[in-house]
């Protein structure tokens, strides 16, 4: 798998939501090596690796269709990038939102607001 084949994806859901494509290809070289039938360990799948329970609650927001797959590149970057456009907003006023949004797509934003309360102690 490679970049090649997704770059005209990557591109379209980027400038779609407003979001950083070279970020959007590190992001999914990182979490599958652009393989969308990747699932890891813990079960997130596709391209960007999304786990199922995240998945449905991107079907409820209408993010993704009911229908949709998560190994489906389209939908799986269509929800990968809409959450990650929700957190950088959810951190927006961050010293370094960028890293607090990877931090909480990957560990879930509760764990990523309990670190930053906690270290406001």
């Amino acid at each position: 798998m490679s970049f090649s084949r997704y770059k005209d994806l990557i591109l379209e859901k980027a400038a779609r939501f407003s979001y950083d494509a070279a970020l959007l290809a590190a992001q999914i070289s990182k979490e599958s090596r652009f393989n969308p039938l990747a699932q890891s360990y813990a079960g997130a799948m596709g391209l960007i690796q999304i786990m199922p329970a995240t998945w449905r609650g991107m079907q409820r927001l209408g993010w993704v269709s009911s229908s949709d797959s998560p190994k489906d590149p389209d939908a799986n970057l269509e929800g990968g990038t809409r959450l990650m456009v929700s957190l950088l907003q959810r951190y927006r006023n961050a010293a370094d939102p960028i890293h607090l949004a990877l931090a909480a797509y990957n560990a879930g934003y509760p764990r990523v607001d309990k670190a930053i309360k906690a270290r406001k102690r």
